[in-house]
């Protein structure tokens, strides 16, 4: 979800697409992140547009992405084999 707002704002009809989740899991995620303070929703015209609040939010995001792949390496079955040049 906060990948799918990291860009720009979002209407709550365009993240399915971005997410793979349906519209109402979507719509009750971003409840979820606005209670939290993570998300916040503004009217433009007839559009609700949700943005993340704080940009700092999508750097300990993208910082934990870095850690969990670095992590799913170290923990790979193929690693020794990747790292040595060996193929099995």
């Amino acid at each position: 979800m906060i990948l799918a707002l990291r860009e720009a704002p979002q209407r709550v009809s365009n993240i399915p697409g971005t997410t793979g989740q349906p519209h109402p899991t979507a719509s009750r995620q971003l409840a979820v992140l606005r209670n939290a303070g993570i998300v916040t929703a503004g009217r433009r015209g007839p559009e609700m547009l949700h943005r993340i609040m704080n940009p700092k939010i999508v750097y300990i995001c993208n910082l934990m992405g870095d850690v969990l792949a670095e992590e799913a390496t170290r923990r790979s079955p193929w690693r020794g084999s990747l790292v040595d040049g060996h193929s099995g």
